[in-house]
């Protein structure tokens, strides 16, 4: 857990904070959702975003399980996980994309968030997720 909650900690300050990642991504230089989520609200959506990225690397986790055992394997590759954390984004990310973006807009963040930088949500979180990833496999060893 502390391998977890250490490379949650400094991969946001970096990516997020430092390198202004979602700035660079959604192509704004001071965007309201941004400022709103990161900076406004920043307790609630760290927690928020700790308790969510913990449940795509469950899921991915489980995944890669399910696939060792059908494919009757144990081995679980830095690779490996890195692309079941990579289909598992676009499952669920791509998945309330599609939903967004089919409904009309709303006040919610994240249909305001999907609405307006469409695809490049999705990219964020992979790019995001899987530098989480190589950060808590690298504090693991």
């Amino acid at each position: 857990m502390y391998a977890y909650t250490i490379s949650f900690l400094l991969n946001t300050v970096i990516l997020v904070y430092i390198l202004r990642l979602p700035h660079r991504i959604a192509g704004v230089k001071n965007g309201g959702l941004i400022e709103t989520y990161y900076y406004r609200n920043m307790w609630g959506s760290l927690a928020f975003d700790y308790v969510l990225v913990g449940i795509y690397f469950g899921i991915a986790d489980e995944l890669m399980r399910w696939g060792s055992v059908k494919n009757n394997t144990r081995e679980n590759s830095f690779i490996k996980g890195w692309v079941y954390l990579l289909l598992t984004i676009l499952m669920i990310s791509g998945g309330f994309y599609g939903y967004f973006m089919y409904m009309p807009k709303t006040e919610l963040f994240f249909s305001k968030w999907f609405h307006a930088v469409g695809w490049k949500a999705v990219m964020y979180d992979m790019i995001l997720l899987s530098c989480q990833y190589m950060l808590y496999r690298v504090i693991l060893k």
